[in-house]
Order: C-alpha cells, then structure tokens, then sequence
C-alpha cells in the first residue's frame, strides 16, 4: 500500500504545481480528438492505438505546443492578473473619488445656503439696529435740545 500511497502523493504533488497543471490541461485541450477516440470508442485496445497512431502522428506539435501555452500561462498570468487588478483599483479611486466630490459639492451647496441664511438674518439685525440708531440719536438730539433749552431758561 505504501508504494500506491507515494505514487499518488507524488501525483497529487505534481499536478498542484502551477505548469505541471497548466500542461495537462493545455496538452488535454490540443490533443482532445485521440483521448476522446481513445476512451469513447468501443473498439479493442490494440485497434484503439493503432487507430490513434495512424490518424493522430506523434510531432513536435503534440508536446511543443502545449508546453509552450502552458510556458506562456505560467509566466505571464500572474502578471496580466497583476494589470487587471491595478486596472480594477485605478477605477474603484476615481469612482471613489467621483462620489466624494458628488458628497462634497452636495455639502458646500447646503453650507453656501446655511451661510446666506445667516447672511441675511445678520443684515436685518444691522437693519433694525440701525433703525435703533436713528431713532436713539433722533431722540438725544431731543434731549440735548431740551436741555440747552432749559439751560437757556
């Protein structure tokens, strides 16, 4: 049992890596046609091969170009997923960034209206007051007259 265990430790291994995996997925996807003869078909093992071998040439392709994808794949996903990511955080800022300012020009709006409030309930308090004004100095020149007045008498 020890000997099956490893095996299959060792493969279970082999297929976590990231290129051991993206191999035989992309060698699974370029040589799709003989695995799917091979196991859908109900002719006998030995026809089954011969079949594949006469149909399905062995080259350079069948390995070199899944290796190469599966090359390709390993290097340079993590950096176009390194891109996208940048790209995802670069518009979540400026859609960020949109609704701070939408918030902001919301709150200055309300803020300018709060300000005129204020604005116009301090000018009629300067209005009255200076209607105060007149009417006080009004009456002290009142009072300074009737005192020269009497003062006179």
């Amino acid at each position: 049992m020890s000997i099956i265990e490893s095996f299959s430790d060792a493969l279970k291994e082999r297929v976590k890596s990231p290129f051991i995996g993206t191999f035989i997925i992309s060698w699974s996807a370029y040589n799709w046609k003989p695995i799917a003869f091979f196991l859908f078909t109900s002719r006998d093992s030995e026809l089954r091969i011969n079949h594949i071998e006469s149909t399905y040439p062995f080259g350079c392709g069948t390995f070199f170009y899944p290796f190469t994808f599966a090359l390709i794949i390993t290097l340079f996903l993590p950096y176009f997923l390194w891109g996208l990511d940048k790209l995802v955080k670069f518009a979540k800022k400026g859609r960020k960034n949109e609704v701070i300012d939408l918030i902001t020009a919301e709150q200055l709006r309300k803020d300018n209206n709060n300000l005129d409030n204020k604005i116009q309930e301090l000018e009629s308090k300067v209005s009255k007051l200076n209607q105060e004004k007149t009417k006080l100095n009004t009456e002290n020149s009142k009072n300074l007259e009737t005192i020269k007045s009497t003062k006179e008498k």
